[in-house]
């Protein structure tokens, strides 16, 4: 809790004295000239000016205790800040607040499912009275080339869009929402905008997106929340930091329909959502004090895939002083061979350092176990097994790593997970685990540390977690501390 708070709580920056300087308020107006007295109004306006600056230095200071909508485009050389008293200043795609009774339409034929007034592109999650609660979206095989359901199978508190099937199918790893549907909410207490007090949406789009080969970026103060997508992401960054934000309610949105090797004809929804992520390559990417909770995928991550183009190699990474809480993976990387340009990217110099991750695996997270028929196993660190994950210099250390749940595909039931899958091509190449804190259930299941295994990775290399159990022995982390708790259904 002090941790969070501290976080919370943290000042504004100073402004730097060779900068130009922008104000944004909700009070302001787009017309004006962006003074702290004469502010403006929109994030739309903030895209204008600072793609009008062509890479000057520019800072943009949102005001607090605002509520802004719509994408931020991140542009070289900018830093965007808070400004004034209270809490960070929000920043969402969610384009309304929904919690309005008209735009809200039983469907005819049905006693408690609705319609909203206004077509949307993919939607990840929609979520209630900030965020007490959230409804559970469905998303539908493609069988012969056709939904497997529509949304007359919606129960109490699920959702969908409507695409069509080419719509679905067009859909991949773009930023863009490029394609808009009808939202169907099933709400048995009645109209949803009488209902709730709040309803955002989380559309399928990065809330800070950074273009390719973005420089010197700078997130500051900010609350980012309700993006069906990443929170902040891109790719080849140079000098990306990301310092005293809070990251939350994040991802959810189809990334792309993927064809089933096993079934002719069937098409398995991927669904996806970073709290921060850089891929293709970085020089120099931080992540500092922020507090990231209840991502549907992954709280922070570096990743080149197969998918990737190799930009830059993976260098000077810092993540330190974060609460990550709720997430699949608190911290995830891998660095594949990519299959445009056939390189393998290395990690040099990567510390992950003085944060305290809680309860992977639980929160809005959750859902992914229960919807999707994959990796179903809440971890605090993910360097994955199917990767060379090349590194140099690479360091996790002073760490505290709280409990991790798993999901029982079979059942339904909630089990104890692991805290650690580290792999590489040599043993040379594994992170260096130095003075962590370890706090699991007894009998849990611990993780793996070893060398990459391509095919038919499962728990049955994981090492148990049992009070003759040494994080010196397994992880070399000769100056870790391990505290058991007897766990009770």
């Amino acid at each position: 809790m002090y941790k969070k708070n501290s976080i919370l709580a943290t000042q504004s920056m100073e402004i730097p004295q060779d900068a130009t300087v922008y104000y944004v308020s909700e009070d302001g107006n787009d017309n004006n000239n962006g003074t702290e007295s004469t502010p403006f109004k929109t994030v739309s306006k903030v895209n204008e000016v600072v793609a009008a600056a062509n890479g000057a230095k520019t800072v943009i200071c949102f005001n607090r205790g605002d509520t802004f909508r719509g994408q931020l485009l991140a542009k070289s050389n900018v830093t965007y800040t808070a400004y004034g008293n209270g809490a960070k200043p929000i920043i969402t795609v969610s384009p309304e607040n929904g919690a309005v009774a008209s735009k809200w339409t039983r469907v005819s034929g049905t006693d408690n499912i609705w319609v909203y007034e206004d077509e949307m592109p993919d939607v990840g999650a929609i979520f209630f009275n900030n965020a007490e609660s959230y409804a559970i979206k469905q998303c539908p095989r493609i069988i012969n080339g056709e939904f497997e359901f529509g949304y007359e199978i919606l129960s109490d508190n699920q959702f969908m869009t409507e695409l069509t099937v080419e719509e679905a199918l067009a859909l991949n790893n773009s930023n863009a929402a490029s394609t808009l549907g009808k939202l169907y909410l099933c709400c048995e207490a009645g109209n949803p905008g009488e209902v709730y007090d709040s309803i955002e949406f989380s559309q399928r789009l990065y809330v800070v997106f950074l273009p390719n080969y973005t420089e010197n970026v700078t997130v500051d103060n900010l609350n980012i929340k309700f993006g069906g997508a990443h929170g902040v992401g891109g790719s080849a960054q140079t000098n990306l930091l990301v310092q005293n934000c809070e990251v939350a309610y994040i991802g959810g949105g189809i990334q792309q329909y993927i064809l089933k090797e096993s079934a002719e004809n069937t098409y398995l929804p991927g669904r996806y959502g970073n709290g921060v992520e850089v891929n293709a390559g970085c020089d120099g990417y931080t992540v500092q004090n922020c507090w990231i909770h209840d991502i549907y995928d992954t709280g922070i991550t570096h990743q080149q895939g197969t998918n990737h183009s190799k930009e830059l190699e993976f260098k000077d990474i810092l993540y330190t002083n974060n609460l990550i809480e709720n997430c699949v993976y608190s911290v995830e990387y891998f660095a594949k061979e990519s299959a445009t340009t056939g390189d393998i990217v290395k990690m040099i110099n990567v510390t992950i350092s003085d944060n305290i991750m809680r309860n992977a695996g639980e929160g809005f997270c959750e859902q992914r176990y229960l919807l999707e028929n994959g990796w179903n196993m809440g971890t605090h660190i993910m360097g994955w097994h199917n990767a060379y994950n090349y590194a140099e210099n690479f360091v996790i250390k002073d760490n505290i790593f709280d409990r991790c749940i798993y999901w029982d595909l079979s059942n339904g039931s909630r089990v104890n997970s692991s805290f650690i899958v580290v792999a590489a091509a040599s043993e040379e190449y594994l992170p260096r685990f130095e003075g962590n804190t370890y706090i699991h259930y007894l009998g849990s299941k611990f993780g793996y540390i070893g060398l990459n295994i391509s095919e038919n990775f499962n728990s049955s290399y994981f090492t148990t977690y049992t009070e003759d159990f040494s994080v010196s022995d397994f992880l070399g982390d000769t100056t870790g501390e391990m505290f058991f708790i007897e766990y009770s259904k």
